[in-house]
């Protein structure tokens, strides 16, 4: 689900003015948005944690709001190895523009692992990190020890009525 400061983030860019962004810490902040790290550039690398542009995985299972600004729980590199990622691709249909990133998700432990959400965090401005999409997986992807799974992480913007 595209978050408010994803919203925040497409009009900052379109009018490149100043926009309030609720940063993955939780504060609230106006930024001077210089377009440090646009979003689909960062969803092209995997990130372990909430202090770097990127995909990021996690195992919660609350229902992503637009209000959202951290993922529920975090994976990172001591349960996951992430490769980058496989396969990028972009297309467009006569309903929808859609964006696909694929990574190959690695489980580095000795139990099972079910990813159930993904986010995407942006930088707009010097090192203010903003979480863009939080996604609640509708399928969890459960990864067995030592194993590999590859999941594809897709943005689709529908065109609506007014196309």
């Amino acid at each position: 689900m595209l978050t408010k400061n994803f919203y925040s983030y497409m009009r900052a860019a379109l009018q490149k003015t100043p926009a309030t962004f609720t940063l993955t810490t939780g504060v609230t902040n106006e930024i001077n948005f210089s377009n440090d790290t646009p979003p689909f550039k960062a969803m092209n690398v995997c990130a372990y944690n909430l202090l770097k542009a990127g995909t990021h995985f996690g195992t919660g299972t609350t229902p992503a709001t637009t209000s959202d600004y951290f993922l529920e729980s975090v994976l990172d590199s001591t349960k996951i190895n992430v490769s980058e990622q496989s396969a990028v691709s972009y297309s467009r249909g006569d309903t929808f523009d859609e964006y696909s990133v694929s990574f190959g998700v690695t489980n580095i432990t000795a139990e099972a692992i079910t990813i159930s959400e993904v986010g995407l965090s942006a930088i707009p401005y010097g090192d203010k990190l903003v979480l863009v999409d939080h996604t609640v997986l509708d399928a969890p992807v459960t990864i067995p020890p030592h194993e590999t799974k590859h999941i594809a992480y897709t943005i689709r913007f529908n065109y609506g009525d007014a196309v």
